[in-house]
């Protein structure tokens, strides 16, 4: 039962307040401007950040390759660099070889392949050979082909007698290539500074170290 007033204005009854709710206020039409502005807080900035960001640097892991060079521009008194047989090709080697007018040019692979056996660097081993027989160009050519390493084979053996086997007989060229690297790598240690320490033992002359290492900072310069 409704309730009915007097006057002019008139109650809506129970029923009708039913049939026909209050309708809603219209709400205000916005506009861009009228937009709240949200602001991120750190969390969400790093969020956004790592969704652009390679894989390889959230996780704090550099590309394959990133720092590929570092190993062949140090120091090769460093036993990573000494000891890396990757920062050369067999036709690089034997492109400075010829550059040089060595009779060894061509030797570039059996270079590369006792190198890589021993995990030394190949172009150290040039640089031992320019400093020991000029690329096999010295005056003792005959020894210096076939031992341009100045290995001694013979160490009874009195001056040139040295570069030779017992016999008298002359090496071959990669009987003198194994020969001066297992020597290197016999007296270089695992110390952090390997051709220092091997060329106090490698060469009676104590800038042998200094002079090698200009020789193959120069041939680097040529790859």
């Amino acid at each position: 039962m409704g309730i009915e007033t007097t006057g002019a204005a008139r109650v809506l009854t129970l029923k009708e307040l039913q049939l026909n709710p209050t309708p809603k206020a219209d709400l205000p039409v916005t506009t861009p401007s009228d937009k709240p502005v949200s602001k991120l807080t750190p969390q969400d900035s790093t969020a956004i950040l790592h969704k652009s960001t390679p894989a390889h640097a959230k996780a704090n892991v550099p590309f394959v390759g990133e720092h590929s060079a570092v190993t062949k521009t140090g120091s090769i008194d460093s036993p990573a660099v000494f000891r890396n047989s990757n920062v050369a090709s067999a036709a690089a080697i034997d492109k400075i070889l010829t550059g040089y007018h060595s009779p060894l040019a061509g030797k570039g692979q059996a270079i590369m392949d006792a190198c890589k056996k021993h995990n030394i660097n190949p172009m150290l081993m040039l640089a031992v050979m320019q400093q020991e027989s000029g690329f096999g160009s010295s005056r003792l050519k005959e020894e210096n082909q076939a031992n341009p390493f100045s290995v001694h084979f013979n160490e009874h053996g009195k001056g040139i007698q040295k570069l030779r086997h017992k016999d008298g007989s002359l090496p071959s060229f990669e009987q003198s290539l194994e020969g001066g690297i297992n020597t290197l790598l016999r007296h270089a240690g695992s110390g952090p500074n390997p051709l220092t320490t091997a060329g106090k033992k490698y060469s009676e002359t104590g800038s042998w170290s200094a002079e090698v290492t200009s020789k193959y900072n120069h041939l680097m310069g040529k790859l």
